[in-house]
């Protein structure tokens, strides 16, 4: 685990949209795009292709919640914290997310920790952090990349790994 301070924002912020566009792809969430600003700013996207009702009608909304985990993940995994202003943003999406498909308060703050449960379980895959690596240094050099090009960078870069190693199954049945 690195020293997060020693490293520019755009270093820390490419390996924390990384990890979400990782995340997406181990998931099966379409996705649009990744990006981040450039050298010295820490700001960076993940732009999903679903809506609200696609997310609720695919039964996907879980996948895409734990998704957003991923991004801070990482961050601690890789430079030992988490940036606070991605954070932020992330656990707001996340919390719009279980208030807008879960009802009941008590069991909103017991799904939120089983996301990020299964966010860890994830980052903890077999060359998980190897691809995560692989996508940001890519996203390091040309600041924006597709959701395709993420599945090919993760291809490219870990071929022993099935990109797609959830079918679903693991997320049915818990908190539908």
């Amino acid at each position: 685990m690195a020293d997060a301070s020693a490293y520019p924002p755009h270093v820390i912020a490419a390996h924390h949209e990384a990890g979400h566009g990782v995340g997406a792809v181990f998931l099966s969430v379409p996705f649009e795009s990744i990006s981040i600003e450039g050298e010295g700013s820490g700001d960076g996207s993940f732009i999903t292709q679903l809506t609200w009702g696609e997310l609720k009608s695919r039964g996907v909304w879980r996948y895409h919640a734990v998704v957003c985990e991923l991004g801070g993940v990482v961050e601690t995994l890789i430079f030992g914290e988490s940036g606070r202003h991605c954070s932020e943003n992330d656990q707001a999406i996340i919390d719009h997310i279980v208030s807008t498909f879960i009802a009941d308060k008590a069991e909103r703050g017991e799904v939120k920790l089983w996301l990020k449960e299964k966010a860890i379980e994830i980052a903890a895959l077999p060359n998980f952090i190897l691809a995560v690596k692989a996508v940001a240094e890519e996203l390091m050099r040309r600041k924006f990349l597709s959701g395709r090009r993420v599945e090919e960078v993760v291809r490219q870069g870990c071929p022993s790994v099935d990109p797609h190693p959830y079918s679903g199954e693991e997320f049915r049945g818990h908190h539908s």
